[in-house]
């Protein structure tokens, strides 16, 4: 499949590449989440200090990003498992390339 350990190692990082780009954008949206959720945790705050309740579109708005946060969080976990089962693929084709090769130079010298 592959013609040498340069073309497996590359079909890796690409595939590698691709999850880290993924990531950017999940870690990019957390930013995003946290710092709204730290806002709307700050406007619920006040409002309590000042002895006022909480509207409950703020309550719901936190719920629904702490929601969010946790599903980046999943997805970010998910990246982690496919980035090492890509690893591990790749690994086993390399390693399959290196015993075929040497298998097949042994053969062609003797």
């Amino acid at each position: 499949r592959y013609d040498s350990e340069q073309e497996i190692t590359d079909a890796m990082n690409v595939e590698i590449k691709q999850l880290n780009y993924d990531r950017h954008l999940i870690e990019g949206s957390q930013a995003s989440i946290t710092e709204a959720y730290r806002g709307h945790i700050r406007i619920a705050a006040d409002r309590q200090r000042a002895g006022q309740p909480v509207d409950s579109s703020v309550e719901s708005q936190i719920t629904d990003l702490q929601g969010k946060m946790a599903q980046n969080a999943a997805e970010l976990r998910a990246l982690k498992t496919r980035e090492e089962e890509i690893r591990a693929t790749f690994q086993e084709q390399l390693d399959r390339y290196r015993y075929l090769s040497e298998k097949y130079s042994e053969a062609g010298a003797t």
